[in-house]
């Protein structure tokens, strides 16, 4: 190795492009950091980003992200050179643009355009290349509705061979679209299926991810709990502290129990075997779920002796900073400070339980008798109604699964699409109010 990053040195000048791009693909490989290499290899791609073609420019950006290389003079040149997406490859296109995720390099109108011509070869792509690309969109934060829509379209054309499609495709791709917020009903019963078919193939990290996905779009899919519930209890010994909070919060969220798998004493058990190893915002979505539950022990435990420290923290910084601020305006430099100590906690929602506390200790919370209620409730319904009205089938408007047509067909073999809750409609058969949910 050494030897090659002498003479990569001494010999950059003869490099071809196709030469360069392998060889920052092997630095990557074999995660080979010699910042020198790397550096004469960059500039080299930089210089001949005009004689490139789709492959070295997919590989030398993929190679940057796997290496975490944020070369900002590599992505200015890609910007600047206006490169043909046409002439991309549906695994030239997939990886760069999980590239330029990875790096947290944002650039709406090359990924748009990117976008444009995927859709065009959709056909061609592997489910891989489907999901990085979602994925890639998701972590970026830019819903490209003509990408996106051909990726549902695609689902729903292949049909049956979903089912053999495998776990991490599956679980990036509902990942993706729950992150953007994006809620299509046939692409999550499809993708679900096929996770259902291969559940036996999923890690730890891809039952997390699918099903927190479908938490967060409320498709509630009974078969598809029943096998992840049986799944984590199997394996939850190897769940990382991450991946049960978000179990948690969604089997709590979609109101499924797990009482025929012995889910919540699995889950309670592990929580108070390994506490310490929890992060803050984790533990309390767990502690919610179980609390929601009625499943957290009634004698003092130490999840809520590790919680109430945080909740007691975060109540007296508040206090204290309240009072500074009643005292007099603060300075620049001590709400600096105290944004920082509110932020570094990385706690972004205590749950129902703490919140509740919260807001009950800050005098804020009504009670059921107090007028507002009502009113609030109110406000809130015809706050729905009004963006239903503006906008019936959510976010995204070229949504097919919300549309009403396909919630009023009439019963069939296949029966509901899912047995939860739909955003434009009730389903049949009583819907959220048949899981207690609301």
């Amino acid at each position: 190795v050494e030897m090659v990053s002498i003479q990569t040195q001494r010999r950059i000048r003869d490099f071809e492009p196709q030469h360069t791009s392998n060889t920052l693909w092997a630095c990557a490989r074999m995660q080979l950091r010699d910042s020198l290499m790397l550096k004469a290899l960059i500039g080299r791609a930089i210089e001949d980003i005009n004689r490139s073609c789709p492959l070295d420019v997919s590989i030398v950006t993929w190679a940057l992200a796997t290496l975490k290389l944020p070369e900002v003079d590599w992505l200015r040149t890609v910007v600047r050179s206006r490169l043909e997406f046409a002439d991309f490859s549906p695994q030239n296109m997939s990886n760069f643009v999980w590239g330029l995720a990875t790096l947290k390099f944002r650039n709406d109108n090359m990924v748009l355009a990117v976008g444009r011509e995927a859709v065009k070869k959709i056909q061609d792509f592997i489910p891989q290349e489907l999901s990085n690309f979602s994925w890639a969109l998701a972590t970026l934060d830019l819903c490209d509705n003509l990408f996106l829509r051909g990726v549902c379209e695609e689902v729903d054309r292949r049909d049956a061979e979903v089912l053999t499609w495998d776990p991490q495709s599956l679980s990036n791709m509902m990942w993706a679209f729950a992150t953007l917020a994006i809620k299509d009903d046939p692409l999550f019963r499809r993708l679900l299926d096929g996770s259902i078919a291969r559940i036996a193939d999923h890690d730890t990290q891809n039952l997390a991810n699918s099903s927190w996905a479908a938490a967060m779009v409320s498709f509630r899919c009974s078969r598809w709990l029943h096998a992840v519930a049986k799944a984590t209890v199997a394996a939850i010994s190897d769940c990382q502290t991450l991946h049960l909070a978000q179990l948690a919060f969604a089997f709590s969220r979609l109101s499924f129990s797990g009482d025929d798998y012995g889910l919540l004493p699995a889950l309670l058990s592990e929580t108070l075997r390994r506490g310490e190893e929890f992060a803050p915002q984790s533990l309390f979505d767990v502690h919610d779920a179980l609390v929601f539950f009625g499943a957290i022990p009634h004698t003092p435990n130490p999840i809520e002796r590790c919680l109430s420290h945080h909740y007691e923290d975060l109540v007296r910084r508040m206090e204290e900073f309240a009072s500074r601020c009643a005292a007099s305006a603060p300075t620049a430099a001590e709400i600096a400070a105290y944004r920082q100590s509110i932020e570094q906690r990385d706690i972004v929602t205590m749950g129902a339980y703490h919140t509740t506390a919260f807001l009950r200790h800050f005098g804020m919370l009504c009670s059921d008798e107090d007028p507002f209620v009502p009113d609030a409730r109110h406000q809130i319904e015809a706050w729905r109604a009004a963006e239903a009205a503006r906008d019936p089938v959510s976010r995204s408007i070229f949504h097919r699964a919300q549309c009403a047509w396909r919630l009023g067909l009439p019963d069939d073999a296949g029966g509901a699409l899912a047995d939860g809750v739909f955003e434009s409609g009730e389903p049949k058969h009583g819907g959220p109010a048949e899981h207690g949910l609301t």
